[in-house]
């Protein structure tokens, strides 16, 4: 098993000063392939702040569509409740990964 990361936009509005995505405007990146070459692979969804991107949900359906199993990591900024309660009957998502920038 391996665990890849998976950039998803070059953005948070965060912007904290020592982050070279601490920029509110940027690029969203959307899934093409996820063949996983038969191998078990656990995706790390980041960014820039993946919870503020237009391509999160894009992402969401190809993993689940996959049967690739999830994670997002986050700097926490972003209000979790919806995104939990929305997650939660996905079997792909595995929770998420906080970031300790917020603290900074």
């Amino acid at each position: 098993m391996r665990v890849e990361q998976n950039l998803i936009c070059n953005h948070c509005s965060l912007c904290c000063t020592h982050c070279p995505y601490g920029n509110p405007m940027g690029d969203d990146y959307y899934p093409d392939c996820l063949d996983d070459g038969g191998e078990r692979v656990i995706h790390i969804i980041t960014g820039g702040e993946p919870l503020e991107s237009k391509s999160l949900n894009s992402w969401i359906q190809a993993l689940a569509n996959a049967k690739s199993p999830f994670r997002i990591a986050t700097a926490g900024f972003v209000p979790l409740r919806g995104w939990t309660n929305r997650l939660r009957s996905n079997p792909w998502f595995l929770g998420f990964n906080m970031g300790t920038d917020l603290l900074t």
